[in-house]
């Protein structure tokens, strides 16, 4: 059986896909997954979508972190 590593992306509907990189849980309406077997993956395809993600959820980790700080 071939090795097969799932980056899920926790909020990936909410981001363009243009370049069709998500191949794995297409049908939820909030995370979308990445399904890599080995492939070659275009690097700025796949960068793209982590870093909308990550800006996204920029202001809930920090509301998240100044309340536990009160």
């Amino acid at each position: 059986m071939g090795r097969i590593v799932k980056l899920t992306i926790a909020r990936g509907a909410a981001v363009d896909d243009s370049d069709k990189l998500f191949n794995s849980s297409l049908e939820r309406n909030v995370r979308r997954a990445i399904d890599i077997r080995g492939e070659t993956i275009n690097e700025v395809a796949f960068t793209r979508p982590i870093r909308i993600v990550v800006a996204a959820n920029e202001p809930a980790v920090a509301e998240r972190a100044a309340s536990k700080k009160k």
